[in-house]
Formats: C-alpha cells, structure tokens, sequence
C-alpha cells in the first residue's frame, strides 16, 4: 500500500509525495492552505488569519443576534451592550476548559499547567475549546438578561440564529491551521495534509469546511424557519 510522507521544502509549505517515489501529489488533493498562517508581522506584533476570522465571525454573528432582536421588536442595543460581558467569560471558559478538561492528562498537557500556572494565561500559546465559551458565555448572558431584565430566552435564541454563520466563518481558520481535522484516510478526494510535521503521515478527512458548509445550511434553516414566526 502506498504511503504519504512530508517531503522538507524551502518554501512556507511541504509538499506531499507517495513514499518512494518523487512524484508529488496532484495539486487537487489534498487540500491545505496556499498562504501563511500569519498576515503580516510587525515587531512583535503578528496578525494571524485566525484571530481575523475568529474576530469576523464574532462580529458576523452578533450583527445577525441583534438584527433577530430587532425583529423580535426589542432594542438591539442592548444586546450589543451585553456582548462585551459575554465574550469575556466566553473566552476565559474556553481557554479554561482546554486546560482541566481538554489538553493530555500527561505531563506535557494539564500537568504543565499545573507546575507553571502562569502558562495558562499564555493564551497566543494555542487551546481554546467551544464548549467553554458556551458554558461561560451561556451563564454570563444569563447573568445580564437578569439584571437588566431582558427575555433570556429571546437572547438565546437570537444567539442560536448568529452562532452557525459564526462557526461557518471560524472553520476556516482551523482549516488555516491544519486543526481539528479527522482521522487518517487513503482517500484523497476531499482530505487536508495532517498539520506542519515532517516523516511520514497520511491524509486527514477535511473536516473543516465540511463543518463549514454545515453550520452554513443551519444558518440558512434557522433564518427560514425563523421569517415564518
């Protein structure tokens, strides 16, 4: 059976070869980046596609939260008021569930955490995980619905119609980083090169604009289901 491996290159990418041979794969497949992982540098400052797609997805969502809002005939005002005291908690709890829940139960994972806590606030260091964002930032909205005695159930179904768009525009991020792909496959129709290490590795399923394409139809599902209220 034949077998992928990353061939080094002097270029920003590696270029995949069948095992033996010199002869690259046909540009189609698999699929992987075209560009860098970061836009431009400027002293220590770097802009990453991530942090701009997960930044245009966050705004992209929100502008479709508070619309549904509008809609609903209440003030979109106030949910752009509560959006700043949301996305706090949001990103705490997805950085915080990374590090006790997601990250290797070894020493290279919640172990070095433990022994050097300060890490944790490493942010730029990569490990963040969804599911805490919906954990903290679900509480914190809550919390202000509450307080300001706003319908929190409006809210979260105004949050539920910008989530999939917002999902759909942050795969493409992953698919930047080469994360968050699926399991190893020798089918090479739909599937991205596993990550930036050199030796042998195989194609992973490409998930990330599959997982794109999903949430866009939800978006799409949600909208239309939503105009008929």
């Amino acid at each position: 059976m034949q077998r992928l491996y990353l061939r080094p290159s002097p270029f920003a990418f590696h270029t995949l070869h069948w095992t033996g041979t010199n002869q690259p794969l046909p540009p189609t497949s698999p699929m992987y980046p075209p560009f860098d992982t970061t836009i431009f540098e400027i002293g220590p400052f770097a802009l990453r596609w991530y942090g701009l797609l997960m930044a245009t997805a966050v705004l992209t969502g929100s502008w479709i939260a508070s619309r549904e809002i509008a809609r609903r005939g209440k003030n979109p005002e106030d949910f752009w008021d509560m959006l700043i005291w949301v996305l706090i908690p949001a990103f705490i709890g997805a950085r915080l569930y990374y590090v006790f829940i997601q990250s290797p139960r070894t020493s290279e994972g919640i172990g070095y955490y433990l022994s050097n806590p300060l890490k944790i606030l490493q942010i730029w260091g990569g490990g963040i995980h969804i599911f805490g964002a919906f954990i903290f930032g679900g509480i914190a909205l809550w919390l202000f619905t509450k307080i300001r005695r706003l319908p929190t159930l409006m809210y979260l179904d105004a949050a539920a119609v910008g989530l999939p768009l917002a999902q759909a525009i942050g795969r493409w991020g992953n698919f930047i980083n080469q994360e968050l792909y699926g399991p190893p496959t020798q089918s090479f129709d739909y599937t991205m090169r596993l990550g930036q290490s050199m030796g042998e590795a195989s194609a992973g399923m490409l998930t990330p604009p599959w997982r794109s394409q999903r949430n866009r139809m939800k978006w799409i599902v949600l909208v239309r289901l939503g105009t008929r209220q």
